[in-house]
């Protein structure tokens, strides 16, 4: 059935499917589903559809940004977070009810509203309980997420294709939420499927611990993932997971020490010494310029 589901990609689609295809196939296999609602769209039937959504989400921005490049951003991140709403609301119908309340969140640009075709998306969940039951729920969860934003038939993170339109997760936050075992530093590093408590205290430490040289590349990255963190924006919360935005929040407004003006010259400051982060910026643009120059009609 999959096989038949398939072949009728469309070409370009299917290029951006194949590396991930096995993989697809060994998790969804692997799953055991008491749960599913047979009665409902397939997962793979929810993947394609929401492809051929995202198409014309990317047209319609393209059409305003022509006139209105503000308005058009705007309306890009409303209907993309509809879209991931109803991604993840389909993953937990999949995976049947969660061993405790959670919720997904994002940072960077899409949290400031600054999100565009060629944006990434910074992840972070909440989870009510930290415990060994919890994990393997939500890993799942986010390995799905992860497959499902593949199939819209943005970059396959590993190849050498060009940007399609961004929707991919970033590199540091899948090694963070899935590989931190292999990490030397584990216990430096931000955990991003957690409690609201330790996941404040983790971005508290970082962002005022005087011994961290936020000038050294390997400290500044997770300084900058810990001050992302103070701006983020809720995408979907399960029940009696929407608390935990808030209380994440509320850990952080009644932090000690946390000089937020002071914070945000670091930040500023430590860029510009940051030649690396500046290339990366550097190679942003002239992607986007590319892609523009590729794709507007």
């Amino acid at each position: 059935m999959l096989e038949h589901h398939f072949a009728q990609i469309s070409d370009d689609v299917a290029v951006q499917l194949v590396p991930c295809y096995d993989e697809f196939l060994q998790l969804a296999n692997s799953l055991h589903l008491p749960h599913a609602n047979h009665s409902k769209p397939t997962w793979l039937q929810i993947c394609l559809s929401h492809n051929e959504t995202l198409a014309s989400y990317r047209h319609k921005f393209f059409s305003q940004a022509n006139t209105d490049l503000t308005a058009a951003m705007q309306d890009y991140q409303s209907d993309v977070l509809g879209l991931l709403h109803n991604a993840l609301k389909a993953i937990e119908e999949l995976l049947g009810p969660p061993p405790c309340p959670w919720s997904l969140g994002v940072m960077g640009s899409f949290a400031r509203g600054d999100m565009s075709l060629l944006s990434d998306l910074d992840m972070f969940v909440l989870i009510k309980e930290q415990n060994k039951r919890a994990h393997p729920y939500f890993k799942t969860a986010m390995q799905l997420f992860r497959l499902y934003l593949i199939s819209l038939a943005d970059p396959w993170k590993f190849n050498n294709a060009p940007l399609s339109s961004g929707l991919f997760i970033d590199d540091g936050d899948w090694i963070l939420m899935f590989l931190e075992q292999e990490a030397s530093d584990v216990d430096q590093r931000i955990r991003l499927i957690n409690t609201p408590g330790n996941l404040a205290n983790q971005v508290i430490h970082h962002l005022t611990n005087s011994n961290t040289s936020i000038y050294d590349h390997k400290n500044y990255s997770e300084w900058l993932l810990a001050y992302s963190l103070l701006t983020i924006k809720p995408v979907y919360s399960s029940a009696g997971g929407a608390a935990l935005i808030e209380e994440y929040g509320k850990f952080l407004q009644n932090a000690q020490g946390l000089d937020l003006i002071k914070i945000g010259e670091a930040s500023l400051s430590a860029l510009e010494h940051q030649v690396p982060i500046l290339s990366r910026l550097t190679n942003r643009k002239n992607d986007a310029e590319s892609f523009l120059m590729r794709k507007t009609p």
